[in-house]
């Protein structure tokens, strides 16, 4: 019989990435979130778990503000694009005139997690949706990155 000895430190992170992980069922890093039948009227709805942020969610565990709009729609538009072109984090994966979808990748572990943000003139908003592929907890992730997005935003 061998006997593998591994430090503590070792062991953390793995077991840090499994608990994020969640089960086994959870969609791999390469898949797309599912989207709502029309892409064009809603943001994808969040899953019924505590990985996921949605402006105009229901269940106050997924609801965040979306971004308010203070001055001319297009202005603030372009300093949300500028700020998730400059930011490494960020990967632009579609854009359209009021939509973009980005892939951002974790700090830490480098999970890839799903962001969506869309233009509302008509309500002077941006809706946002921030989501994990994979696992059931995110610590917090999705909603601290859209908070660091508006405090980015701030007096745009």
């Amino acid at each position: 019989m061998i006997t593998v000895c591994q430090s503590p430190r070792t062991l953390l992170p793995a077991a840090f990435a499994l608990l994020l992980a969640g089960c086994a069922g959870s969609p791999t890093a390469e898949e797309e979130p599912s989207k709502t039948s029309d892409e064009t009227a809603a943001l994808a709805a969040c899953p019924a778990l505590p990985n996921c942020v949605r402006s105009g969610a229901s269940n106050p565990v997924n609801a965040i503000a979306p971004l308010s709009i203070a001055g001319e729609a297009s202005e603030v538009w372009a300093a949300l694009l500028d700020h998730l072109e400059g930011d490494p984090q960020y990967t632009i994966v579609e854009q359209r005139d009021d939509y973009v979808r980005v892939e951002a990748r974790t700090r830490i572990i480098g999970f890839i997690d799903d962001v969506e943000f869309q233009l509302r003139r008509d309500s002077g908003e941006i809706a946002v949706r921030s989501a994990s592929r994979i696992g059931l907890f995110d610590l917090g992730a999705n909603r601290m990155r859209i908070e660091g997005v508006r405090r980015a935003l701030d007096g745009q």
